[in-house]
């Protein structure tokens, strides 16, 4: 299949000569490889504008602008480009997308598509999110079911999974073009979705950029590649819990990698500064921002920041005048140590649960141990930290 997509892209004016498709069974992914040595500034992949599938070229040229015309802002962005691609499945040898179609990830690791007692037990800073990305299914079930009762099409729960997951692991991300006919009010309309191209996977360190404007999409050389590497992109600056709330993944080696800490992990890690906290109007405002966070072994300067405002008689008043920079300020160890104490148990605790669950399939113990290694991870992290406070 492999071979029949790269000779489709290349008819279709995709540049693909110095790559190759490299297939993983044991994984089942696939990822783009040099098939020879590449100099930095390069350009190792080419797609022309007509095979960048964006919103625009859909309500253009495909039958769902009809259906928008018919019902304008019944879709948001993220839903037609879902549309188009069960579509696009149920048309088969008839569709000019087939073989890109074809070449899409038939399974995905997503924590929305976890068995929900597993998904329970992410860290409670993703659970807010687990949620909405929960909920926004559902809402897609009920959009897509009235595209599919229009087409006469018969789609499943898992159809519209697997559109969903598509789409959000595999899109790249350009200007914002407003469009009368898309709901625009929750999601951007900046998606495309770019055969072949999308086979990059992530990496923080990368040797590759790339740029999409209407002459098309090019990736290059940032620096020398070596023959059989692996081509990869950076999908942005992203701690481990957007790379697995968004992708399935975390990355082992990632730079922007962090602990969230949450109103509740301080309220309850602090009870006796509580009195403080939940009346307070800054308070409120920096856990809107989740600016508590954990990285490199050091906190953020508005934890420590929180935590030196909390020794004083009047914390609204001193947290203001601190971040105004009128004061100086101590680190506070002691409770600093306390809140790191608090998370650190909280993580501990989810792996002994996630110890007792039980397993049902193979992919629900790939999907535990994805789990166990971000929680692992949120322990060392920590654990660094309070080395430190010593």
């Amino acid at each position: 299949m492999s071979r029949e997509f790269s000779t489709w892209a290349t008819q279709n004016g995709i540049k693909t000569d110095s790559t190759y498709i490299h297939e993983n069974p044991k994984m089942g992914g696939r990822c783009l490889r040099a098939s020879r040595s590449i100099k930095k500034g390069e350009k190792i992949l080419f797609c022309p504008p007509k095979f960048i599938i964006n919103n625009q070229f859909i309500i253009g040229q495909t039958q769902i602008g009809k259906y928008l015309m018919q019902y304008p802002q019944e879709l948001d962005p993220m839903q037609l480009m879902m549309a188009f691609l069960i579509i696009e499945f149920d048309k088969g040898a008839q569709s000019d997308f087939k073989h890109f179609v074809q070449s899409l990830p038939k399974k995905f690791s997503l924590p929305v598509v976890w068995r929900k007692e597993v998904g329970q037990l992410l860290p409670t800073e993703m659970i807010t999110k687990y949620s909405d990305f929960c909920d926004y299914v559902d809402v897609c079930s009920r959009k897509l079911e009235r595209v599919a009762c229009e087409y006469t099409l018969d789609i499943t729960a898992a159809d519209i999974m697997w559109a969903f997951c598509c789409v959000n692991t595999r899109c790249f991300y350009v200007a914002e073009h407003l469009n009368p006919l898309l709901d625009c009010s929750r999601i951007k309309n900046n998606m495309v979705l770019i055969p072949y191209l999308d086979m990059c996977n992530h990496s923080p360190d990368v040797s590759t950029d790339y740029d999409v404007n209407v002459d098309g999409c090019d990736i290059f050389a940032t620096s020398d590649i070596e023959k059989d590497a692996e081509i990869f992109l950076h999908y942005g600056a992203h701690n481990n819990y957007v790379l697995l709330i968004e992708y399935g993944f975390i990355s082992h080696n990632n730079s922007h990698d962090c602990v969230i800490f949450t109103k509740e992990d301080l309220l309850s890690s602090l009870k006796s500064y509580s009195d403080k906290m939940r009346p307070s109007n800054e308070f409120e405002k920096l856990c809107g921002k989740e600016l508590f966070f954990i990285q490199d072994a050091e906190p953020s300067w508005t934890l420590i920041t929180m935590l030196a405002a909390l020794k004083t008689n009047d914390f609204d008043y001193f947290l203001g005048q601190y971040f105004g920079g009128e004061l100086e300020f101590p680190k506070q160890p002691i409770l600093l140590r306390k809140v790191l104490d608090f998370k650190r148990k909280q993580y501990e605790e989810q792996l002994e649960q996630l110890k007792d669950l039980k397993r049902t399939s193979d992919d629900d113990r790939f999907h535990c141990e994805v789990l166990k290694s971000l929680l692992q991870s949120r322990i060392l992290i920590l654990k660094s930290v309070q080395f430190k406070a010593r």
